[in-house]
């Protein structure tokens, strides 16, 4: 057996080393290797798992309680063959010699008589098994990243060929003691195993990973691993089954057939070009699982955002960015406050200037501090003329937009902000560029709080795992998702495609399913040649309850209010004055029957397990403030990004507690 090992180390490095050295050989087109039939042979060392529970083999004496979870090892070699049925997708057949080799081994402790005094003897128990078999194992392969397969299918022991036991009881202790023989030994058999299955059925799946070892690709090496689950008992009427860990080589043969040659002239070769999108859903715990079907249901909700009062700004600059909504003197004369809010907070967020304005108008009495700040940093280094000229952009537009009287807005210059975000890191140097906005009067600063239909998703979001097959560089793609031919999200890019672009529904509720349509989506490319392929299209299925529906019905419903508070000091869980009175007004919204979910999150920086115990931290704090019989504290950290963490406002509402309210409704 080491011999056997030895052999299939060695011949792993020599087919490395053949990779290496043809690395730089131009190969076939990747179409070649998925086109032509293989034959092959392959080997594998096992390690042979035996869960059992059995007192004895049948026809064998024993004194054994039971004999559970042997193990062994074993090998197995035999021949393939793979027919190609389209693209990456392989039929495959393979039979061979199987061991499976184990032993069982059970320690008993007994009370026995030595010298007229009772003694405490340790009894072994031991029971050898050599199976060998023919098996057949009959496979599909799908190729991923045009070397890495996956194989699934069954093993299939139709022969046996050898099924020997060897069993034996020691007397381990005391070690002066015998049996009535005189013997230390007892219970000795060996032989055929009977009543043995005639039919074994196992599971397989496994890898593998071809390695081309010419430049045709006609001779291929594969590393590769495999794992069987016995599904049947080895013996009638037992809970005996194995299953193994194989580790092997694979050598195949694909013959190229000789290629034509024909008189052709002035003929241009076109490029190759394909593309795939496929679908997978994704939980809260970012788990992937297929998507049977997309469930929409329609919600009671109030929820309420946190104002972040932040003005960010680029390095070396007081020109208030693109991002912030701006408007003209004349809308801002008839502007409600409530056309500012939307249901993600960021886009809420980014009419910070325009909300303060409103409410100021609406608080005449009201003043408000604005802090300009630098990140004493580089060019920004004691600049206290910018952080100045930062404070007059965002005094300027209330001034001239809004027509606040300028004597209500102070302007406070200074170097780092009062509760700076860490300098050490870049993230925190950004964040440190920044306007922060102070009032003597809450309601300037308040929560956003909007009321309305809450639409939840399962899975939350939808992960397209796109698939890029073309011989040409690719110009430019993008990913529509529709609904009756109307476009709900849309995702491109130019050059570099992502292998994974996720949907992620509470960022966009907007694009969230409002009918039971199928949701059809495609992957549509251009590569640099002007060439354009549309994938084909896919759909899920789709499923809205609404709350006309749940009430039609009389289906059980819930309130789900949603709060969320940020502004935690930079590494620190002490809760804010201003998050007291917030969660003032969240206690107002929990009922005696309310389930209270309290889940903490963090953003990019620092160390993930840091963050966790930080993001459970502030969670529990705010959960300690809260007065119900029926919540929960979670722990999120920085495993759920809601916002992008490229930008210091995402980072910011990322850095959070959510505080989730459910309360049931009862129709009458």
């Amino acid at each position: 057996m080491k011999k056997f090992i030895t052999n299939i180390l060695v011949l792993t490095a020599f087919s490395i080393s053949l990779f290496s050295q043809a690395k730089d050989t131009p190969l076939m087109p990747k179409e070649k290797i998925n086109d032509y039939q293989r034959f092959g042979i392959f080997g594998s060392f096992n390690l042979n798992q035996h869960p059992a529970m059995f007192q004895t083999l049948p026809g064998v004496a024993s004194c054994c309680q039971d004999f559970k979870n042997g193990s062994g090892t074993g090998f197995m070699i035999g021949l393939l063959y793979e027919y190609p049925l389209q693209d990456n997708l392989f039929l495959g057949i393979r039979a061979g010699y199987l061991t499976r080799d184990g032993k069982f081994s059970r320690d008993e402790n007994e009370i026995v008589n030595v010298f007229g005094r009772d003694t405490l003897g340790l009894f072994r128990h031991t029971l050898e098994t050599e199976l060998a078999d023919i098996a057949i194992e009959p496979t599909i392969n799908y190729k991923f990243f045009d070397r890495l397969l996956v194989h699934a299918g069954l093993q299939f022991i139709p022969f046996t060929l050898k099924k020997f036991f060897s069993h034996q009881e020691d007397l381990i202790e005391p070690a002066i003691g015998t049996y009535g023989d005189s013997s230390r030994r007892r219970l000795v058999a060996s032989g055929d195993i009977n009543n043995f299955s005639p039919i074994k059925l196992s599971l397989l799946a496994g890898l593998s990973y071809e390695l081309p070892l010419n430049r045709e690709r006609s001779w291929i090496l594969a590393p590769e691993i495999f794992y069987t689950f016995g599904l049947l008992p080895e013996i009638k009427d037992t809970t005996w089954s194995i299953n193994m860990l194989r580790l092997g080589l694979a050598l195949k043969y694909s013959p190229v057939p000789e290629p034509r040659f024909e008189t052709i002239t002035d003929i241009k070769k076109v490029p190759h070009l394909a593309a795939d999108v496929n679908a997978t859903g994704v939980n809260h715990e970012g788990a992937e699982a297929p998507v049977v079907q997309i469930k929409v249901e329609e919600f009671l909700s109030t929820r309420m955002h946190p104002l972040l009062t932040y003005v960010f700004f680029d390095e070396n600059s007081s020109v208030i960015p693109d991002r912030y909504h701006r408007i003209t003197k004349e809308k801002a004369a008839t502007a409600k406050v409530e056309q500012f809010h939307d249901f993600n907070a960021l886009e809420t967020y980014y009419n910070l200037m325009n909300i303060v304005g409103k409410r100021m108008l609406m608080y005449p009495d009201a003043k408000i501090v604005l802090d300009g700040c630098n990140s004493n940093e580089g060019k920004e280094k004691n600049n206290i003329d910018l952080s100045k000229k930062r404070a007059e952009a965002v005094k300027a537009y209330l001034v001239d937009t809004w027509g606040i009287d300028p004597e209500r807005i102070r302007l406070n210059p200074r170097n780092l902000p009062n509760e700076p975000s860490n300098p050490l890191k870049e993230d925190g140097v950004v964040e440190n560029r920044r306007v922060e906005i102070l009032s003597n009067t809450m309601e300037i600063i308040a929560p956003v709080i909007t009321v309305d239909t809450l639409r939840v998703t399962n899975p939350p979001s939808v992960r397209f795992r796109t698939d890029y097959r073309g011989e040409a560089p690719l110009q430019s793609w993008t990913l529509l998702a529709k609904q009756k031919g109307k476009t709900l999200k849309k995702f491109e890019g130019d050059n570099a495609m992502p292998r994974e672009t996720d949907w992620i529904f509470a960022q966009d509720e907007k694009s969230i399913p409002k009918t039971q349509d199928p949701l059809e989506y495609q992957l549509i490319v251009h590569d640099n040649t002007g060439q354009m392929f549309e994938s084909q299209v896919k759909s899920l299925p789709v499923e809205v309850l609404t709350l006309q529906k749940k009430r039609r019905e009389l289906f059980a419903d819930k309130l789900i209010d949603r709060f969320s508070l940020i502004l935690f000091t930079f590494d620190e869980t002490k809760l804010t004055y201003f998050n007291t009175k917030v969660l003032d007004i969240i206690q107002s919204y929990i009922k005696p029957e309310s389930n209270v979910k309290v889940m903490g999150y963090t953003d990019r920086m620092g160390e993930a397990d840091y963050n966790l115990t930080l993001s459970q931290q502030r969670a529990q704090g705010v959960a300690n403030t809260l007065h119900s019989d029926k919540k929960t504290v979670t722990g999120i950290g920085a495993n759920d990004f809601l916002y992008d963490n490229n930008s210091p406002e995402g980072r910011f509402y990322c850095r959070r507690v959510d505080v989730t309210v459910e309360t049931p409704i009862e129709f009458k």
